[in-house]
């Protein structure tokens, strides 16, 4: 009960708490969004693992799948956003055109400040990457491929696990905007109170 009462949306917060009651209910509603959104995880980890594929059989024409992966993460964000706040999107999009900076600045911010903690969780991709590399310019100068021949399998596995993590990761950055243009609402809606009393 205390919590549902911290967790309302329009109630004006410091940087820490929209923090904290974003991270809560992050915690508390993550496998309700992700078992409505399922579509939406699934698309940019399977096109991005097919970008991983194409990569370690050195088709690097097919790069721009990588672009089409970031547009499919995108979608998936708004369509969180929509079951978050219960709201058609065009009703998320008026009321977010309001405080599109604030927005803007959290998903950079967020993407930025989650780096750390997504590069640790590709660390295992990262290895089999780099690994793969090395097998194949040792290869091109005249050595034998020491690599097994389900390694590319392998790391299409890995880049898609890894993509659903790092997914699940950045899907903070949307509760943090969430609460913070509650927070924003709020104080935009009290200076115009204060400037009605004024007049």
């Amino acid at each position: 009960m205390k919590n549902q009462e911290t967790d309302i949306l329009l109630k004006a917060r410091s940087s820490r708490s929209i923090l904290a009651t974003a991270f809560r209910r992050y915690n508390a509603t993550f496998f309700s969004i992700m078992k409505r959104c399922w579509l939406f995880f699934l698309l940019p980890a399977i096109v991005l693992a097919a970008t991983g594929l194409l990569l370690a059989y050195d088709f690097y024409f097919m790069i721009p799948l990588a672009i089409a992966a970031l547009v499919l993460e995108l979608l998936l964000w708004v369509m969180v956003a929509r079951q978050l706040t219960q709201r058609p999107l065009r009703s998320i999009f008026q009321k977010g055109k309001r405080h599109w900076l604030l927005l803007t600045g959290i998903a950079i911010g967020g993407w930025i400040a989650l780096l750390p903690v997504c590069l640790l969780v590709s660390l295992p991709l990262i290895v089999l990457v780099f690994a793969q590399w090395e097998s194949t310019s040792s290869t091109m100068i005249g050595d034998p491929s020491g690599m097994p021949s389900y390694m590319p399998y392998l790391m299409v596995a890995v880049w898609f696990v890894t993509t659903l993590l790092q997914l699940s990761i950045r899907l903070y950055i949307i509760y943090t905007g969430y609460y913070a243009w509650g927070s924003a609402e709020v104080r935009q809606r009290e200076r115009e109170q204060q400037k009605l009393n004024l007049q």
